[in-house]
């Protein structure tokens, strides 16, 4: 049944190819193909080519970009190369790779530690895979312990800002629900952090007391609209009947 049903699409393409103009047949066409998929990449655009990627680069080195532009086209350049058929794509994918997680690792480097997260572990998903397709043993265990490695996130790593103070953690609260021995979380964080929460609570207490209390003058302005009578009857205050807005309860 699928068959005959696929000889009858093909036919009917066919048929509509030989009628419609060039630029409809490739709008057509392109529509027909199947969707390919969106494979890993560092941003939310369609997937490019290599030599696009390549060229993309290229412009942005000319030009002077920002590190964090030119690391998201190198790192979808990466991760294309990584998935390359061509075991020459391949050996560059994993050199490429290699010479990023040595600048992802400098303590120097501009890129925010949130970034490198991402980066590492887009990195050690494709590269681990591209190492045991191309039969590189050693590259392949590197990749796997690497990937190991990000397999429990520490909060560390999201670390931010090159001004902290060394043992200083910051947003380890988010983690702290999934704390670990190594973590540097202890019971005196524990305590401080209840003691904030704490002390967050009560100021927000304080500020919604204080914006119910109304000012003197406003006080008296409510006052004297509740007292007019059309106030009364609307509120149904001295009525004996239900008033105007009796809505059956």
């Amino acid at each position: 049944m699928y068959s005959a049903m696929y000889r009858r699409c093909a036919a009917l393409m066919m048929a509509l190819e030989n009628k419609m103009p060039s630029e409809l047949q490739r709008r057509y066409i392109f529509i027909g193909q199947l969707t390919p998929l969106l494979r890993c990449s560092f941003s939310n655009e369609l997937p490019l080519s290599i030599p696009q990627l390549r060229e993309r680069m290229q412009r942005q080195k000319k030009e002077g970009a920002p590190r964090m532009q030119t690391l998201d086209t190198e790192g979808r350049l990466v991760l294309t190369l990584a998935r390359s058929p061509r075991p020459e794509e391949r050996v560059e994918a994993l050199e490429r790779g290699e010479s990023l997680w040595k600048e992802l690792q400098e303590s120097s480097s501009p890129i925010p530690m949130t970034s490198r997260t991402g980066v590492r572990m887009a990195l050690c998903t494709s590269l681990r895979r591209c190492a045991i397709v191309s039969r590189r043993r050693e590259l392949a265990d590197i990749w796997t312990e690497r990937f190991s490695q990000r397999h429990n996130i520490r909060p560390e790593d999201f670390t931010t800002g090159p001004d902290h103070t060394l043992g200083e953690v910051l947003g380890w609260r988010e983690a702290r629900p999934r704390a670990r021995p190594g973590t540097g979380i202890d019971d005196e964080d524990i305590a401080a952090d209840a003691e904030e929460e704490e002390e967050r609570r009560r100021e927000e207490k304080r500020r919604s007391q204080h914006e119910r209390e109304l000012p003197p003058i406003q006080q008296f302005r409510r006052d004297v609209y509740m007292d007019h009578p059309m106030m009364q009857r609307a509120f149904k205050r001295g009525m004996e009947g239900p008033g105007p807005r009796y809505t059956g309860d």
